[in-house]
């Protein structure tokens, strides 16, 4: 969606883990994961030093997709507006110490940690170096009530 666009909708969260696990999401430049840096000039590419400080500072996080989390066994939902556009979303999740990425060249395992599951609807293996690959232990989908 444009920069002029805002989205409403709600998120859906289900977990099927023994890890607790938090969920949100920031902003890049473009699908190969971009982030700028504070100075609003540096650009950093997944894998680069200091990707993931700067992905997750303030300034490139999503507040309105922040701080997601459920219990084991059990699924959740949170509704978020105004979400302005113009950018990509990538998600993000800290389980255990660890901090995972949408893209695998910006994990400490150089695993993608996350897998498209069908329109809108994400999973997350949450286990350094791939755990058993099933995506299922976090899986969150999006509801989108309106496009203004």
């Amino acid at each position: 969606f444009t920069s002029s666009q805002s989205l409403s909708g709600s998120v859906v969260l289900g977990r099927e883990a023994d890890f607790d696990s938090v969920v949100g999401f920031y902003r890049t430049l473009d699908a190969a994961g971009t982030v700028i840096a504070a100075d609003g000039i540096t650009r950093l590419k997944p894998g680069d030093r200091g990707y993931t400080e700067t992905a997750l500072q303030p300034f490139n996080r999503i507040n309105q997709l922040g701080n997601y989390s459920v219990a084991d066994g059990q699924t959740t939902s949170r509704n978020f507006t105004g979400l302005t556009g113009g950018t990509f979303l990538a998600p993000f999740a800290q389980v255990n110490g660890n901090t995972f990425l949408a893209f695998g060249a910006a994990n400490a395992d150089r695993i993608s940690h996350f897998r498209v599951l069908g329109n809108n609807l994400f999973g997350m293996e949450d286990l350094l170096g791939g755990g058993d690959r099933d995506f299922d232990d976090l899986v969150f989908g999006f509801s989108i009530s309106q496009v203004a």
